[in-house]
């Protein structure tokens, strides 16, 4: 169970990092535009704490609120200050405008990428014990992390969902699992347990597929495609509020308390998801 303090801690982090690349990205497209920056702030807009260092005209400061970053353009609103923001064609302020987003996406391609490349690419049809927890079943019965679940009470296993399905039917009773351990299959018994938590799992294992490396064209091209998968998600969601798909309350505004909210049911289920999904 992840406490809420941590969990605001990684909001903090996460957002702000968002908020930061955003900006930074609206920064560096001013530079490329000439377009002259006043301030770039570490931090939201507020009580300024310090000025870091001046860099061609552009302080670098740090502000009291801890969350993510701003930009100052020279001549934001006022077309009469030369080299400012107002002043610059229109294309270049479109450049300024599309920076951030784009910068977004660009990280967001990095970071899944950065996933793939470490998780590895799942290989499908068999089932792969990731974890054991301690003083559980599975451990008290021999299972040992890095073994391949083939088949449970002699029902082939190729599906995680298989496995939680026919052990959650099995609770209290002995069930025999085939298990491949360095290239040999043995069998051995287990008993699930209704009585452990449901964090803690029946059995006491983790259960996921095994993997193999990424090739350096699914780490980019996974990277670019879930990235796309999510913007278009994203830009599908006014569409499908007016063909009904979605109902309105479903597609509610929500202010910084309701982000946070999804935020923590989103780690909560990640942690969840990581330990033992055997029931």
């Amino acid at each position: 169970m992840v406490s809420g303090f941590v969990t605001l801690i990684i909001f903090i982090i996460a957002l702000g990092g968002m908020i930061f690349v955003h900006e930074l990205g609206h920064f560096l497209a001013a530079r490329w535009a000439g377009i002259e920056v006043e301030e770039f702030g570490f931090g939201l807009p507020s009580y300024k704490i310090a000025t870091l260092f001046t860099w061609k005209g552009t302080e670098f400061t740090i502000h009291a609120l801890p969350l993510g970053g701003f930009v100052r353009p020279k001549g934001e609103n006022d077309p009469n200050v030369p080299g400012g923001l107002a002043s610059a064609s229109p294309w270049k302020r479109l450049v300024v405008l599309f920076a951030g987003p784009i910068m977004n996406l660009l990280t967001a391609v990095i970071v899944f990428a950065l996933l793939i490349a470490m998780e590895g690419v799942p290989v499908p049809g068999s089932v792969k014990i990731n974890s054991v927890t301690e003083n559980s079943p599975a451990m008290i019965a021999g299972i040992e992390r890095g073994d391949i679940l083939l088949a449970i009470n002699g029902e082939r296993i190729t599906e995680v969902n298989e496995a939680i399905d026919i052990i959650r039917a099995n609770l209290d009773k002995p069930v025999e699992l085939l298990i491949e351990r360095d290239g040999e299959e043995i069998t051995i018994t287990a008993t699930p347990l209704s009585s452990r938590r449901r964090e803690e799992g029946a059995l006491g294992v983790g259960l996921g597929y095994p993997t193999r490396a990424a090739t350096m064209g699914e780490i980019a091209g996974g990277g670019v495609a879930i990235t796309a998968l999510q913007a278009a998600t994203i830009v599908y969601l006014p569409i499908a509020l007016i063909q009904g798909a979605i109902a309105p309350e479903e597609a509610r505004f929500v202010g910084f308390k309701g982000i946070f909210d999804m935020f923590d049911v989103a780690v909560e289920e990640d942690v969840s998801s990581r330990q033992d999904i055997s029931g």
